[in-house]
C-alpha cells in the first residue's frame, strides 16, 4: 500500500511540476494565431496604454533603460535554436504613445505587426506586418554634443548581410523591430 502510494505521490509530482513549467512558457498572447490579423490586432490592441518597469511579459523600451531584456534573450535563444518563439516589445513614439510590437519566429521565419493605433496623428496604416528571413541586432555609438550615446537596432530582413555594420540600418529593404538608444547615464 505504502509503495503505491508513493507511486501516485510521484506521478502527481511530475505531472504538477509539468504543468507549471508548460505554465511558465505559455506566450504572453495566450497562443494567439499568428496568420489571422485579427488576432493579433485585438491582441496588440487590448495591451495596456501605459508601460513602465513594473510591466510583466513584455519588454519595455523606456527612456532611461530596457526592462524585462530576459524576455528578448529568451526569444533569441529559442529561435536560434530553431524552435517557435514570441516576444512583445513596448515603445513610444515622439508623443510619448505606446506602439506595440509583436515579433513571431515560426521555425523558418520572423513575422512582425506593430501597433500605432494609439498615436491619434497617424492618419492611417495603424497596424502593420512584415516577415522576412533574417533577424539582425546591432549596436553602435555615436558622439552627440560632446556625449556618447549607444545605440541598438534590431530588424528583420530577406537579405543576407556579410557584414553586420551600423550602416545597413539605412539598408530599406527591411522591417525595423525596435530601436534602443541611451545616452551617457543609460545603456543598451
Amino acid at each position: 500500500m505504502k509503495k503505491i502510494f508513493a507511486i501516485l505521490l510521484s506521478c502527481i509530482l511530475v505531472l504538477g511540476l509539468a504543468a507549471c513549467k508548460a505554465k511558465e512558457e505559455e506566450p504572453v498572447s495566450g497562443g494567439i494565431d499568428y496568420g489571422n490579423i485579427d488576432e493579433v490586432t485585438a491582441f496588440l490592441t487590448s495591451l495596456p496604454n501605459e508601460v513602465g518597469p513594473e510591466t510583466s511579459g513584455i519588454v519595455v523600451n523606456s527612456p532611461e533603460r530596457v526592462y524585462n531584456e530576459d524576455l528578448w534573450d529568451a526569444f533569441v535563444k529559442q529561435a536560434s535554436e530553431g524552435k517557435p518563439a514570441e516576444v512583445v516589445i513596448a515603445a513610444h513614439d515622439m508623443y510619448g504613445n505606446v506602439i506595440y510590437t509583436l515579433l513571431y519566429f515560426d521555425g523558418e521565419n520572423y513575422t512582425t505587426t506593430s501597433d500605432w493605433s494609439r498615436n491619434e496623428y497617424m492618419e492611417d496604416d495603424f497596424i502593420r506586418t512584415y516577415t522576412a528571413k533574417h533577424l539582425y541586432d546591432i549596436t553602435w555609438d555615436e558622439e552627440e554634443g560632446g556625449e556618447i550615446f549607444n545605440y541598438r537596432s534590431i530588424f528583420i530582413t530577406d537579405g543576407e548581410y556579410e557584414e553586420v555594420t551600423p550602416d545597413i540600418r539605412f539598408d530599406f529593404d527591411h522591417e525595423q523591430v525596435a530601436v534602443w538608444g541611451r545616452g551617457p547615464e543609460g545603456h543598451v
